[in-house]
């Protein structure tokens, strides 16, 4: 009886698409009914994750579905890696400029901040890197920034399990709200009759808020079929609703979705079928916290971490391979400039190696690369080395300096040497902004013979070399005083002969 409100529910309906007597296909999906919308409405809050190898074509059928919805409240978790690469065609720019007008005010699509990469705050934390954490994120911001998308909540969205670890390292960033995998708690809340409420974690620290992604739902709504996972996601929600109608009190669940795993069609089924939900409501995640309380409708405050300990650290060569290449990184970016796109891309490089996706050989590999990018561009400046030969002790020596990096170095020229003197000083600052610079250095030999020289090239505070040499001055004992007894020599010399030439016709003559 329509208007008795006992027909209220989620009805499993059957399809079958037959032709003179055979069935062509079958399916089963869902459909809900409501005689009007719910008092309250159960929260859905949708997290959609972009990553870093999502193409061109893809981001823009995810802009387009987000176009079609816009008064779906979706939360995005873009990585930024993802934005440089789609920076880098033309065909990626269109797409990011697609989806740039898909999200933000006036729609219900929220940007959320997101790591350069996705990493392990606790993995970090232990393994004495929180000041990586923080630049992670830091490096993150600019890239969305950059990309013209605003980010407008801090909450965090875990990509790897949740420790006690991870939730002290994010309480030391100011985090209050995060999102965790089910799997993460001793009890999974798919699984527990007490559900729909955020609660604490414990062991862990009380000022965060929590709630688990649904792994059932989030599964459904990913489904290869598309469209019919989009039908039974929605008709699953709404039967979480109608398991307790009569709450005055709202609870909320939470979908996690990943955009490779999701058709255009899908997607689009997905943020439509949830506008038009009348016993759903789509929030934001900040909304979702806002609106469901703590430990409301009977469920408990704090849950209990599945994994009690602390995180594994890193080992400690990794660590340190991380803390040498930042110095190294640091001294190279004051000798190009804090503008130089390739401190950038030096330092992208490296906190790309911090990913939580990758296992201790693969990371291993990935700074080793990261170290020898750095010595490649370390090898692009030299310093001529050869043998110069002085016939003087108080002269200057030619020096070239020769850069292929295509980008302007300053550094420090410093020369040493036990044998030689530097009478206007032996360091110089010298800017190389062109493929060749000559010098010419005035040296003073204390003694003839074969003099070493160091020449050596430093960054402006001299804590990395950029390029060195070992240079021979070959100092010969012909000074200006001997230069002036030789000629005086041979001037005698000639005179006498001249003298002698002269005198022979007569000698001649008288005999």
């Amino acid at each position: 009886s329509v208007g008795s409100g006992r027909c209220n529910g989620v009805y499993p309906l059957s399809l079958v698409l037959s032709s003179h007597g055979t069935t062509l296909a079958r399916l089963v999906t869902l459909i809900v009914f409501s005689e009007r919308p719910a008092p309250v409405p159960l929260r859905v809050g949708t997290v959609l994750r972009l990553p870093a190898s999502l193409t061109p074509a893809k981001v823009t059928q995810v802009a387009r579905a987000l176009h079609a919805a816009p008064a779906t409240a979706v939360d995005l978790l873009i990585e930024p890696l993802l934005l440089v690469r789609l920076s880098s065609t033309k065909e990626g720019t269109d797409a990011l400029g697609q989806l740039r007008a898909a999200v933000g005010p006036p729609t219900r699509h929220v940007v959320l901040r997101s790591p350069f990469v996705p990493v392990d705050p606790g993995t970090l934390s232990v393994s004495g890197l929180s000041a990586e954490l923080d630049q992670q994120l830091r490096r993150g911001d600019q890239i969305q920034h950059a990309a013209g998308l605003t980010t407008q909540t801090p909450l965090w969205v875990a990509t790897s399990a949740t420790t006690p670890s991870t939730t002290s390292a994010l309480s030391a960033l100011g985090a209050t709200q995060m999102i965790i995998d089910d799997a993460s708690l001793a009890e999974p809340t798919a699984s527990s009759l007490t559900w729909g409420q955020p609660f604490s974690l414990t062991p862990g620290t009380s000022a965060i808020l929590a709630m688990s992604a649904d792994p059932q739902l989030s599964a459904e709504a990913q489904q290869s079929d598309g469209v019919l996972g989009a039908a039974r996601a929605i008709g699953d929600l709404a039967f979480l609703h109608f398991e307790r109608p009569g709450l005055t009190i709202p609870q909320g669940v939470v979908m996690r979705l990943d955009a490779t795993r999701l058709s255009g069609a899908g997607l689009s089924a997905l943020l439509g079928g949830l506008a038009e939900q009348p016993v759903d409501g789509p929030v934001t995640l900040s909304e979702l916290f806002a609106q469901v309380p703590q430990g409301a409708n009977g469920a408990p405050v704090t849950r209990r971490l599945a994994q009690s300990a602390a995180s594994a650290p890193w080992p400690a060569t990794q660590v340190t391979q991380i803390h040498t290449e930042e110095q190294r990184q640091t001294a190279f970016s004051s000798a190009t400039g804090p503008k130089a796109a390739i401190g950038r891309t030096l330092s992208d490089q490296l906190l790309a190696a911090q990913s939580d996706v990758l296992g201790t050989n693969a990371r291993t590999r990935s700074l080793r690369a990261t170290a020898a990018a750095l010595d490649a561009q370390l090898r692009s400046v030299t310093i001529s080395g050869a043998i110069i030969t002085i016939t003087a002790l108080k002269t200057s020596v030619p020096i070239t300096l020769t850069s292929s990096a295509g980008y302007p170095i300053t550094g420090v020229l410093r020369l040493s040497s036990s044998h030689l003197k530097f009478p206007k000083g032996a360091t110089s600052t010298e800017v190389l902004d062109k493929p060749t610079k000559s010098l010419r250095i005035e040296v003073e030999a204390v003694t003839t013979g074969d003099l070493p020289m160091a020449a050596t090239l430093s960054t402006p505070q001299g804590d990395l070399v950029i390029a060195h040499q070992r240079i021979v001055v070959r100092a010969t004992h012909t000074s200006i005083v001997a230069i002036i007894l030789t000629v005086g020599a041979a001037a005698v010399l000639f005179g006498w002969w001249l003298r002698d030439w002269w005198r022979r016709p007569r000698r001649r003559a008288r005999r």
